[in-house]
């Protein structure tokens, strides 16, 4: 693909990404289709409690997974509170990717007049359908 058929320049993206599977990868290669640049927050364990109940892989190793994929230009770690400000401010992107299954901040895409690229799902892959079955955290490798 060269540079001209790139729709942005930067893109942001989001998620927990607790357990990398095919349905992360066809989601990055996808949004990397829009993006010359692509840059991703992996939330922060907290944010991760709330909507799994535990955290199976810590926010640094998530951060290391994300990092290795090759459709990725960049990686934040996210903050406890949802405060997506700081990134943008510095990513500076003009659009936002999200997943099937995600909504992105509204008053985060009006205040940075960003356009929204929705990705959908692909295949059955679900990382909460994957947690529903009994995994041991790991602290240390």
């Amino acid at each position: 693909m060269s540079e001209e058929t790139f729709k942005f320049e930067r893109c942001v993206a989001g998620g927990c990404f607790t357990i990398i599977h095919p349905g992360h990868i066809y989601f990055f290669k996808k949004a990397k289709l829009f993006c010359k640049k692509l840059y991703v927050i992996v939330a922060h364990d907290d944010v991760v409690i709330k909507k799994y109940g535990r955290v199976v892989v810590p926010q640094k190793d998530r951060i290391l997974n994300v990092k290795s994929i090759k459709y990725v230009d960049g990686v934040f770690a996210g903050v406890a509170e949802k405060n997506y400000s700081s990134f943008i401010d510095k990513i500076k992107p003009t659009a936002w990717v999200v997943g099937y299954d995600q909504q992105p901040d509204k008053e985060i895409i009006e205040k940075y007049k960003l356009k929204v690229i929705k990705i959908a799902k692909y295949k059955d892959y679900s990382t909460k359908v994957m947690l529903s079955h009994e995994i041991s955290t790991v602290d240390e490798v």
